[in-house]
């Protein structure tokens, strides 16, 4: 008897299949090189790329907090081609940092105060310009500043940095600052609200600043809403209509249109929430939108639209995931507030894409179906057929097989006694996968 291997190879015909979802958040898989599991980073949108600065990195042996260092790298994502990839400034970055805030300016990413190593609070800004991708420090000329703060809070409005709360070295603060970037001053604005770290705030198109949740000087977690007006430099604590979201420190929030979003976060007995809110600045209700995986201490930002996107609809949203009760995580996920690629296949990949069997062996190969972004497509069915002389050759089991949450399935290819051609057909929808395996 002679002794024989089979060679398989495929090649993926792509169309596209699924059905629409209304509201769903998905965990990704990006490309290129991934930014190392971390927590307290900030991320800004400039120019239709995603950059990441800093935080606290863990030890990368244990992936919980203990031993960890804090960082001042920078990565760029692009949403387009769903890749992540490590800036090169061209001169020394700021201080390591984590807990501090960042914004989009004029196409430059400022860095402002945080916790610096061995706990210190910084009192710096910081500016990044993605074209020279050089670092400046902002020598601020006025004489009164805001003091060295951490957990704080920073929006733009009308050209300005406004900064807000965020616990100091004497405690935990309620004040406005506001710094132009022109005639490198702080001016002070009128304090309001309770005294909180962790918060959130958002500006909206406008002249208001909203701000939720946090954690009070006594620890106390906050439901609070409250929106600063700067035309008649007045704060508002806004009540809500229906149902509002539990208290939370340290989650995420986005701004589009009169639409504020939240998720996540530290909640009661620090256990970390998985939950998304929305709330409609001009209905002032709240709506509980899709749940996500338990998070806090992310960072997340408005995707831009592309081309040729419904401009009606809302935009997605990209998250950096921080941590997941004490372990350190370093996860992208993205919020469709409309439907969800995800449940669209537009790709299916087969690994390894070539065997080498002798008669009699088997291997299992490994199916997954992607949508947009290489989100993994989960609950499709995927099914297998060998032709009529092929069947004589090889065999594939199982007959059909469903995507697990990762977009993946398996099945196994056993080769024959007969020597010849054979051909494998993986199918889901309109899309097929083609083997062709040969038995010698």
């Amino acid at each position: 008897m002679i002794k024989g291997k089979v060679w398989i190879y495929f090649v993926a015909i792509l169309f596209l299949t699924g059905l629409a979802h209304a509201d769903v958040w998905k965990q990704i898989h990006p490309g290129g090189t991934i930014p190392s599991a971390r927590l307290g980073h900030t991320l800004v949108e400039i120019n239709n790329k995603i950059y990441l600065y800093g935080g606290e990195s863990a030890d990368t042996s244990t992936l919980v907090t203990g031993n960890s260092m804090l960082l001042n790298d920078i990565f760029a994502y692009d949403p387009n081609l769903a890749i992540w990839a490590p800036e090169e400034p061209a001169n020394n970055p700021p201080p390591a940092r984590k807990n501090h805030s960042a914004v989009a300016l004029g196409e430059k990413m400022y860095i402002l105060f945080g916790e610096g190593n061995e706990g210190g609070l910084l009192q710096d800004i910081w500016v990044y310009d993605p074209l020279s991708k050089e670092w400046q420090e902002q020598v601020v000329s006025s004489v009164s500043k805001p003091d060295a703060r951490t957990g704080h809070s920073t929006v733009v409005m009308y050209g300005q940095i406004f900064i807000y709360g965020g616990k100091t070295a004497t405690g935990v603060v309620n004040d406005l600052w506001s710094f132009d970037l022109r005639s490198k001053t702080w001016v002070k604005r009128e304090s309001g609200g309770t005294p909180v770290y962790g918060h959130k705030a958002i500006a909206d198109t406008g002249t208001k600043m909203y701000v939720h949740g946090g954690t009070s000087a006594d620890g106390s977690l906050l439901t609070d809403l409250l929106s600063y007006d700067l035309n008649t430099k007045s704060w508002e604590n806004i009540s809500g209509q229906g149902d509002v979201p539990s208290a939370r420190a340290f989650h995420i929030a986005t701004f589009e249109t009169n639409k504020i979003k939240i998720s996540g976060g530290s909640g009661d007995d620090s256990n970390d929430l998985g939950d998304t809110w929305e709330f409609d600045t001009v209905a002032v209700t709240w709506t509980p939108k899709a749940k996500v995986s338990p998070h806090s201490f992310s960072s997340a930002v408005v995707v831009p639209k592309s081309s040729d996107s419904n401009k009606v609809e809302e935009s997605n949203v990209f998250m950096f995931v921080g941590q997941r009760n004490g372990q350190f995580l370093n996860e992208s996920w993205i919020y469709y507030p409309n439907e969800s690629p995800c449940d669209t296949v537009k790709d299916l990949a087969v690994s390894p894409n070539t065997l080498k069997l002798k008669k009699k062996e088997s291997e299992t190969v490994t199916v997954t179906a992607t949508g947009k972004n290489n989100c993994p497509v989960e609950g499709v069915t995927v099914t297998a057929t060998v032709n009529k002389s092929g069947s004589k050759r090889i065999s594939v089991s199982p007959s059909s097989s469903v995507t697990d949450e990762n977009g993946e399935t398996t099945f196994t290819i056993t080769a024959k006694d007969m020597t010849g051609r054979a051909v494998v057909k993986f199918k889901t929808g309109d899309i097929k996968v083609k083997g062709k395996v040969t038995v010698k």
